[in-house]
């Protein structure tokens, strides 16, 4: 897929995410999305803290885990990859993604959907930019739901 196909795959699938979100009635496709988000929203509020702003929560794993999925199916690059998070974090009001373990989190649920191997993770094209032990880590306890 060329750069501006994956560029107009990830317009079109934030789109229909965020669409579905809101909505009363979820297909079968998009009922795990609608669980991630409630399971975030119930986990907020039973420790007593406010919930997160949508955007900053949900919305933007949802994003990323997107674009984990198509990065899966696809011989994405490293740096494509890393502008497209980038993009996603910058509408999202997220600085400095490469820290924030969120972001690593969500690729794991991503890869998970998109049912790549878990031997097969720290082999990805578009993850070898990932070098931190810690991120790693995070992708991978989110992959195995933990």
């Amino acid at each position: 897929m060329q750069q501006s196909g994956i560029k107009a795959a990830l317009t079109l699938l934030a789109a229909a995410i965020l669409a579905v979100i809101p909505a009363c009635s979820f297909s079968r496709s998009s009922r795990s999305s609608s669980a991630s988000s409630s399971a975030s929203s119930r986990s907020s509020s039973r420790s007593g803290r406010a919930a997160p702003p949508a955007v900053a929560q949900s919305d933007f794993q949802e994003e990323i885990a997107a674009i984990a999925v198509l990065y899966a199916g696809s011989n994405g690059t490293v740096e494509n990859f890393q502008r497209d998070v980038s993009a996603a974090a910058e509408r999202n009001g997220i600085p400095y993604w490469e820290m924030d373990e969120r972001v690593f989190s969500a690729i794991g649920v991503g890869l998970k959907r998109a049912g790549v191997a878990r031997e097969a993770i720290p082999h990805l094209a578009f993850l070898q930019g990932v070098r931190n032990a810690a991120h790693f880590g995070a992708i991978d306890r989110a992959y195995a739901g933990r």
